[in-house]
């Protein structure tokens, strides 16, 4: 069992950075996309970094559209140290995307300093608050104390495809088709001021998730 185990773990490790990267750079060429804001972050972004906040669910989504059409943002994006984790590593290396990896139970400061780097050098991030394990649509407060310390915005972002499927994980991940419609869009921009306390940074953390929750649904509402 525990060789079976190896072997799948071999193949989807192997997988992930040549065949993975070129399907989400089909995803990303193929699908027809509607974008709503993104161009004005865009050209804001060349000035300033920023936190790109976005639900665990439309990962894939946001990999195979956005970091694909906006490569020369030369995004990071945090990642876990669990297999799934590492299989996405090596998705978004291909598709030239920088990582930092680590979550709240491994490697956790280590990966919050080397977020605040990026975010100092005046790069940007992708960050998921709902991840890595849930719950689904539900923001923690790691963002808000990242926006906090690194004096940059979090940025709300979305994008749904339609056809899609969604996978059966805590996330619902959902799972693109080639030439899929896409809406992508992002919110206004969220600060937390540099001497924010706990109710200032939890007023924010809800508005994030209100924000997002809201840009999804009204993304998913489009396409009935």
């Amino acid at each position: 069992m525990k060789a079976g185990k190896a072997i799948v773990r071999a193949a989807a490790l192997a997988a992930a950075g040549g065949p993975g990267a070129w399907l989400l750079r089909l995803l990303g060429a193929t699908g027809r996309v509607s974008v709503k804001g993104l161009p004005r972050t865009r050209d804001w972004r060349l000035q300033n970094g920023v936190i790109y906040a976005f639900w665990h669910e439309h990962l894939l989504n946001i990999t195979a559209y956005f970091g694909t059409r906006c490569a020369g943002l030369g995004l990071t994006i945090l990642i876990g140290h669990h297999l799934d984790g590492e299989i996405i590593a090596r998705i978004v290396r291909g598709l030239r995307m920088e990582t930092v990896r680590g979550s709240k139970t491994r490697g956790g400061m280590a990966a919050v300093e080397g977020l605040l780097r990026v975010l100092k050098e005046g790069r940007s991030i992708v960050f998921t608050p709902d991840g890595p394990r849930g719950p689904r649509r539900t923001a923690k407060d790691g963002v808000i104390v990242l926006a906090q310390r690194a004096g940059v915005p979090i940025v709300p972002i979305t994008a749904v495809a339609r056809p899609s499927v969604h996978a059966g994980s805590w996330d619902r991940m959902e799972l693109p088709f080639p030439f899929s419609r896409v809406r992508a869009a992002e919110g206004e921009p969220i600060r937390v001021s540099p001497g924010a306390g706990a109710a200032e940074r939890e007023k924010a953390r809800a508005r994030l998730e209100q924000e997002l929750n809201s840009l999804a649904d009204r993304a998913e509402e489009e396409f009935r």
